[in-house]
């Protein structure tokens, strides 16, 4: 299991919303918790590159630039919280 599964769902659900993924709190909790001695913003930033090199989002440029889900992806990751054991 990936330690960035957590975090990855909530830069999927930000994107859902419509929200930056870079400033949002429940990202950006994610990213802290799993940085260790690199920077949150690198964190993330690292995550949404991964996210986009799978095919699962993209940055769509123009006026209102933004984050979005592509349709015809692969599997996105959950937006559904885990449980553990």
């Amino acid at each position: 299991m990936s330690i960035y599964k957590d975090l990855d769902r909530a830069i999927v659900t930000a994107v859902r919303l419509g929200s930056s993924p870079l400033y949002n709190r429940s990202v950006s909790a994610e990213a802290r918790r799993v940085m260790g001695s690199r920077e949150e913003m690198r964190v993330i930033d690292g995550r949404l590159q991964a996210l986009r090199k799978q095919g699962a989002i993209r940055f769509q440029r123009g006026k209102g630039a933004c984050w979005v889900i592509v349709t015809n992806s692969s599997p996105l990751p959950s937006t559904q919280p885990t449980t553990k054991d």
